[in-house]
């Protein structure tokens, strides 16, 4: 019972971002889409993982979400997925249910964020998710660099999930981009891991 309440509240707390299009200050751990093929219909939902939420920052087709499944309500209702200006961005908690009722190729961007942290994550933070990789310095006007000689694939990402830029190596020349906060996800080309960070161009 505790844990439903708390979910509740968690809830309310998110429903009252996803009007004022606040992003959540957590750290991005993933960066991923999913197609309605997959989850087409209630019955093919997929639930976000515990420890995790997520924030939908695209949107193709018709998406939508439901409670966690131990969620009683008096009214099983459905609700649509929203990333638009006036609706605001959808930010789903653990055990959510996500699914679509488009048939075909429609797909849906979710950024995948650490629910429960034992210290507080903000946009200065430079502490990746993974191990003790850095990418400094945050906020830039120009340059940012890993802590690392490895190579790696770099991804550089809007907060509306467009890619602004790819390349491997291990510094990121970010000069020519607007002032913005970005996602930029390095990817191990040894190990195939994957790391994400936050950062803010000045």
């Amino acid at each position: 019972m505790k844990k439903l309440s708390l979910l509740l509240f968690v809830l309310a707390i998110f429903q009252v971002n996803a009007q004022n299009e606040t992003l959540p200050s957590n750290l991005v751990s993933n960066v991923f889409y999913l197609t309605a093929y997959d989850y087409d219909g209630l019955d093919n939902a997929i639930t976000v993982p515990q420890g995790k939420f997520w924030t939908v920052f695209y949107e193709q087709g018709n998406w939508y979400w439901k409670f966690p499944e131990e969620a009683v309500f008096p009214v099983d209702r459905t609700y649509d997925v929203y990333i638009n200006a006036t609706s605001g961005k959808t930010i789903l908690a653990e055990g959510y249910r996500l699914f679509s009722t488009t048939t075909g190729a429609a797909t849906i961007g979710i950024l995948e964020h650490n629910f429960g942290t034992d210290e507080a994550l903000s946009y200065n933070d430079v502490e990746p998710i993974k191990d003790t990789i850095k990418l400094f310095p945050n906020p830039t006007t120009n340059e940012l660099a890993l802590n690392s000689d490895k190579v790696y694939q770099i991804e550089v990402f809007d907060l509306s999930g467009n890619k602004v830029m790819e390349f491997k190596g291990n510094s990121i020349n970010v000069e020519h981009l607007s002032s913005a906060t970005y996602i930029v996800n390095a990817i191990d080309l040894e190990t195939n891991e994957s790391l994400s960070y936050k950062v803010i161009k000045n």
